[in-house]
């Protein structure tokens, strides 16, 4: 889960539907998002290969979305691309957050071994790339704002 920060989006973006009754595709990929969802939930197993198989995931996804992308075959609207910003947004939001943890991992390898300079190096890059990572989602996050309408007040 992520930990509050600047740089992420107050939105719905992660509960949102996604998917009309009326789309061709909609029951094939409703099965294969719910299939991915029971796979890598919380009461999902922490191993090397379901971890591979996130990270396929989302290799595959951000393959998909830079051929949509470089194909300009969608995100042709004002609302498409704010909505797909929105959601590069909340990716590099997690992609920061888990560098963050990773970094914390290899210092806690590298204090272990107090005469590991690689593990401190490498504690140090992985925090320089979480830090780097926060600085694109809060850009990723102005980009959103200056595509959506403002919000009315509240209560007003």
């Amino acid at each position: 889960m992520l930990k509050p920060a600047p740089y992420l989006v107050d939105d719905g973006f992660p509960t949102e539907p996604f998917l009309s009754a009326s789309y061709p595709q909609a029951h094939q990929l409703a099965t294969a998002y719910a299939a991915a969802a029971v796979i890598l939930s919380d009461d999902g197993r922490f191993d090397r290969e379901h971890t591979t198989f996130a990270l396929r995931l989302g290799l595959l996804a951000a393959n998909r979305l830079l051929d949509t992308t470089s194909r300009d075959r969608a995100h042709r609207d004002r609302d498409d691309l704010a909505h797909l910003v929105n959601g590069m947004a909340l990716l590099h939001a997690h992609l920061a957050q888990t560098l963050q943890r990773l970094a914390e991992l290899a210092r806690i390898a590298a204090a272990g071994a107090m005469t590991d300079p690689a593990g401190r190096r490498a504690a140090e890059s992985l925090e320089a790339a979480s830090e780097g990572g926060e600085f694109v989602a809060g850009d990723l996050k102005r980009a959103y704002l200056a595509l959506t309408p403002p919000r009315p007040a509240a209560g007003g």
